[in-house]
């Protein structure tokens, strides 16, 4: 008989992500003595804690003021409407919390495993932590296979990466025209890049991408599958007399 398989007790969706960081320091307190956690985990937890509730408000705080300040932005420059001057929204900004060291999510996985190896450790105490499910793998940089996403606007192409668990965030790369190798266009960090380059020439163009994974400002594991996008736009223009310098972007470590 084939063995079931657990989903993994940490889930990808964010609000869920919220919600067990806001219990997990409470509930390893509430059973510091069945585990023997010391006073130093402890406090790693509830600092860890602090540390991913606090990016996640402030990621949002930010969201809201860009959507805020674009609604405000098209009021102020396009709006025909006639009235008096109006305040622009104002982001809210969080106090930070203690510093922690980079790496939270594979640091606290790392934990989790090592906890279950406790004596004191219970199924009880697994449903209070909200472990219950299979352990998160670790990363693999030599099985790891990036995953890269992408749409057309009518402003240019959209590039993206799937976050998943580990990833800071990803490169892009790009190949067009007649060149044959991709090259390095942009660093992200969540979220997509807008590549808006005019076409090489008239009519619409076909571009190539591929994304790599970024842990820690290094590439890890293998490209993304090539995928093509294809936008119009004007074709690049310099009138004589333009001093048109180009600025390379800083590239992670191979």
């Amino acid at each position: 008989m084939a063995r079931s398989l657990k989903k993994p007790w940490w889930s990808l969706l964010i609000p869920k992500q919220i919600t067990w960081w806001k219990n997990y320091p409470k509930a390893l307190e509430k059973y510091q003595d069945e585990l023997e956690v010391t006073d130093d985990e402890l406090k790693q937890a509830q600092d860890d804690s602090a540390m991913f509730l606090y990016c996640y408000a402030q990621n949002a705080n930010t969201i809201s003021y860009k959507e805020s300040f674009m609604v405000y932005l098209k009021d102020v420059i396009y709006s025909k409407k006639k009235g008096g001057e109006e305040a622009s929204p104002n982001l809210t900004v969080l106090a930070k919390p203690t510093l922690v060291k980079k790496g939270i999510m594979p640091r606290t996985f790392k934990y989790i495993k090592m906890l279950r190896t406790r004596k004191g450790f219970t199924s009880t105490i697994a449903v209070a932590l909200k472990v219950v499910g299979e352990d998160i793998a670790p990363f693999n940089g030599d099985t790891f296979v990036a995953q890269g996403k992408g749409k057309t606007t009518h402003d240019g192409n959209l590039i993206g990466y799937v976050i998943g668990t580990y990833l800071d965030g990803a490169g892009i790369f790009r190949q067009r025209g007649d060149d044959p190798e991709f090259h390095f266009i942009k660093s992200i960090f969540g979220g997509f890049y807008l590549d808006d380059e005019p076409n090489l020439e008239v009519g619409p163009e076909t571009r190539q991408y591929h994304v790599r994974g970024i842990i820690n400002n290094e590439y890890v594991g293998f490209p993304s599958k090539p995928f093509s996008l294809t936008w119009t736009s004007p074709p690049p223009t310099l009138d004589a007399g333009d001093d048109k310098t180009e600025i390379k972007a800083e590239e992670p470590k191979a």
